[in-house]
Formats: C-alpha cells, structure tokens, sequence
C-alpha cells in the first residue's frame, strides 16, 4: 500500500471523517499524476516539433503560424496585460506605433 493512502484502511459508518480525507488524498494524488502526465506529453510532444539538426530560431522562421501556435501552447499557460496607466500620462516615447504598450506590463505565465 502507498504510505499517502493509508487513511482508506477501515473507512466505515462511524468514521466518516476519515473517509472524506481518504478521498482528498487520493484526488490529491491523481492531480499530482494527472499534471506529471501532461509534462511527459508537451515534453514528448515538444521534442517532435523541431527538426533534428535545425535551432529552434531556424524552425521558428520557417513554421508557419499553425505550427509556432502549437509551440506557444505546449510552452505558454496564459499571457496577462496588466493594466496601463491612461494614454494621457504617458509620453509620446512610450508608446508604439501610436499605441499605449509597455511591455513591462505584459506578463508570460509558462507552464511548469
């Protein structure tokens, strides 16, 4: 028996609390193996993509945008815009291309 899940031993009526515990650590556990799972895959997945013997710049300018997008995904949980001040604080040398951007507001959360 796995030393986590010993609280599923002698789950009855009268020990119902212990029951609830149980359950929470074997769907701890499951979540654990479910995540490791999905690392295992985009690893897999992402080794697949690029080409043997070509950089990962290399195959980034010649992927089309299909391509780059499934990498971005295997890579890249959520991309957050943190809010800016409003254009009529900033100056004319922060913007880009007319537009309020600040990449220091930009926030990439990877995947683990």
């Amino acid at each position: 028996m796995r030393p986590g899940l010993s609280p599923l031993v002698g789950c009855s009526a009268g020990t119902g609390l212990r029951c609830v515990s149980a359950k929470d650590t074997a769907e701890g556990a499951l979540t654990a193996a479910e995540h490791k799972l999905e690392a295992l895959t985009r690893s897999r997945a992402g080794a697949n993509m690029i080409p043997v013997g070509r950089s990962v710049r290399d195959a980034w300018d010649k992927g089309d945008l299909a391509w780059r997008r499934q990498l971005v995904a295997l890579l890249i949980e959520r991309v957050v815009i943190q809010p800016s001040p409003s254009a009529a604080h900033m100056r004319s040398d922060e913007r880009w291309n007319g537009w309020r951007f600040k990449p220091e507001d930009v926030e990439i959360r990877w995947l683990a």
